[in-house]
């Protein structure tokens, strides 16, 4: 009985360890984004699931989104911040990267904005089933930092 309990802990341990890690670049980045406290923020990002969405520049003040804009200036979202989710703040960004990086079964590249630590770029395929599913993207350009 004491084997199979010591077994039991041991594979639980194990387990535990494996869901919690993640790459250390991947620390180190959310690191130095978190250091660099940036809360008031705009980027463009190009995102694409299942098929490709048109390219979208995001503003986002006190770490909270307020305004969405289309390729063409086109208001796509104007709110206040209890009016939204924060979908596209970076910080839900790495939320979702890290989702990505603990999924079994995925192959996951990314580069980070060597300057802040954001993921500027990341790619994340499914690397079974058998039926491939399309590869989940974004791409960050025009990152600028804007004042209170």
């Amino acid at each position: 009985m004491r084997c199979v309990s010591l077994f039991i802990a041991l594979t639980l341990l194990l387990l535990l360890a494996g869901c919690s890690r993640l790459p250390a670049d991947y620390k180190q980045n959310k690191d130095l984004w978190e250091s660099e406290n940036v809360s008031n923020y705009s980027y463009k990002i190009l995102i694409t699931e299942r098929f490709a969405l048109p390219e979208i520049t995001v503003v986002v003040h006190n770490k909270t989104e307020v305004a969405w804009s289309g390729h063409s200036g086109t208001l796509l979202f104007l709110g206040s911040p209890s009016s939204i989710n924060n979908v596209l703040t970076i910080e839900f960004l790495f939320e979702r990267l890290e989702r990505f990086l603990r999924e079994e079964g995925r192959r996951v590249e990314v580069s980070y904005d060597p300057v802040y630590g954001f993921p500027a770029r990341m790619t994340a395929k499914a690397i079974y089933p058998p039926v491939p599913l399309p590869a989940s993207q974004f791409t960050i350009t025009g990152f600028t930092i804007l004042s209170e």
